[in-house]
Formats: C-alpha cells, structure tokens, sequence
C-alpha cells in the first residue's frame, strides 16, 4: 500500500479489495500510479531493484527491498504475490494470495488468559 501511495500523485486512485477465493484471502492492490515497464515486471520483487531510481524512487527514497519483504513473508505463510502492470504511466496491481485457516486450525491456536 506504501508504494501505490508513493507512486500515484496526488488525486491519483488507490484501491484495495480483499475477498476470499476459494481456500484463500485475495488482497488486491492498484494503483493509477508510475506504472511498470514490461521489462522490468519479471525483476519487480529481486533486492534492490528499482526501476526508477532516477526518478520517484529517489524523490521519495527507499532501498529496493520493500517488495522483496512482502514476498518473502507471504511466501512463509504459505501464500503468493504477483504484479501486473500495462506499461509506464497506467498503474499496476500487486495481488495477494494467503492461505484461511480452516476451523480445526483455528481451535488449536494456544490463546492467553487474562488472569
């Protein structure tokens, strides 16, 4: 949500669904921000990549590893992220995919007493 935020200017739009699917929660992203080129959509999520280094990344800072994070711990929750994106200057679309816990799972999860 901080990138799409980042990267939309002012009076852009940002949307944020959630909805299950399925076995899953589906967490959707977009934004009609900077976009992302075609070409660096397959290297969104590697570590300090930024395809605009010269432009809002440096405006508004950052590192490159922000999206590398949120991969990482969707993925060790079982889950998955994925972008999208038309190309420069038409937004993008950050979805992600964790898996519900079923009832029996959710009854075994320890709670603390409040004595």
């Amino acid at each position: 949500m901080s990138n799409a935020l980042k990267f939309t200017p002012q009076g852009g739009r940002v949307e944020i669904t959630l909805e299950r699917q399925g076995g899953q929660a589906r967490i959707a992203v977009r934004d009609a921000g900077e976009g992302i080129r075609g070409d660096f959509l397959p290297d969104v999520f590697d570590a300090f990549r930024q395809a605009y280094a010269t432009r809002a990344t440096k405006r508004q800072g950052g590192m490159g590893l922000g999206l590398t994070i949120l991969r990482r711990l969707v993925e060790l929750h079982g889950g998955a992220v994925t972008a999208s994106s038309e190309g420069e200057g038409h937004g993008a679309t950050f979805v992600v995919l964790l898996p519900l816990a079923s009832v029996d799972e959710r009854a075994s999860v320890p709670t603390r007493g409040t004595g």
